[in-house]
């Protein structure tokens, strides 16, 4: 492991926060000390409180929920693949936030991430609805504003998985998870699209019994270094698209996803397949806009 590397995280082991799920994905903190996350095999929404490692279940039959994160009014945003929508729950109702574009209905929303403006951001990948039912037919980034307006924000890729935003939130990055495992960098307009599609980095295919996985869930620290789970664990590339080292993982875990959280933002939790694990970083991650 690269100095650099070792000098990233307080320490190098792991720690399992929580474990016995089918398929550990979409992480959000809560200043409330409390990591949300789905288990998206399974149809369960839970969430640990990461001071005593309580579980909770919050609720069952969630339609394959996946990737999620918190509105600017604090409400819980999930992207609801089953039902091919993004939803929210507003008290104890769940609530359609975006289900088409264009009058077309959406594929299956992947992952999703917040913007200072209020808006949100999310993947809309191929892969799972084909054929007649493939409404749009492509795959693509897309943005829901205040408003509720659902606008593209760019395509040109074939399964857009995870994404997040610089610090600044002038570059929006963009996992390909197959069949060109790749991470692309776009520039971001004032109106909420994004141009100027380039390669950030590659990220091999790697099938062995030591290391799985493909491009999944990323975040950014706020040193503006790029954190991309993949084969064998967490990558980590400099902003310029040097790549740092890979954070491994114990248990063969395919790491799928990643959320910064504590009280100083500088802990990384990261869904592993079967559990959801803790590491200490020493620099911080960025917040989510709603509680910056």
């Amino acid at each position: 492991m690269s100095e650099i590397l070792n000098s990233l995280f307080e320490s190098l082991e792991p720690q399992v926060l929580a474990t016995g799920y089918v398929f550990a994905e979409g992480p959000v903190w809560h200043p409330s000390g409390h990591l949300y996350f789905s288990d998206i095999r399974d149809s369960k929404r839970c969430r640990v409180d990461t001071r005593t490692g309580i579980v909770e279940l919050l609720a069952e039959n969630t339609f394959g929920a996946n990737g999620m994160t918190f509105n600017s009014n604090g409400e819980l945003v999930y992207c609801q693949m089953g039902k091919r929508r993004v939803a929210a729950v507003s008290e104890t109702q769940e609530i359609v936030v975006a289900d088409s574009f264009d009058g077309k209905k959406l594929k299956a929303p992947n992952d999703i991430v917040p913007h200072s403006d209020g808006s949100l951001y999310f993947t809309n990948p191929e892969g799972r609805i084909n054929g007649d039912d493939a409404e749009i037919g492509y795959s693509g980034v897309y943005r829901i504003a205040t408003n509720g307006e659902v606008v593209e924000v760019c395509g040109g890729m074939n399964l857009p998985n995870g994404l997040a935003f610089s610090p600044d939130e002038s570059v929006l990055y963009v996992s390909n998870t197959r069949p060109d495992p790749k991470m692309y960098a776009f520039d971001m307009q004032t109106d909420g699209t994004a141009s100027n599609q380039r390669v950030f980095t590659e990220m091999p295919l790697v099938n062995s019994s030591e290391k799985n996985g493909v491009p999944d869930g990323m975040k950014i620290d706020s040193a503006g270094r790029v954190y991309c789970t993949g084969p064998g664990g967490v990558w980590i590339w400099e902003p310029g698209g040097v790549l740092i080292g890979v954070m491994e993982f114990p248990e063969l875990a395919v790491t799928k996803n990643i959320a910064w959280g504590g009280d100083d933002l500088r802990t990384m939790f990261v869904t592993g397949h079967t559990s959801v694990y803790s590491l200490r970083t020493t620099t911080p991650g960025t917040p989510l806009p709603v509680f910056a």
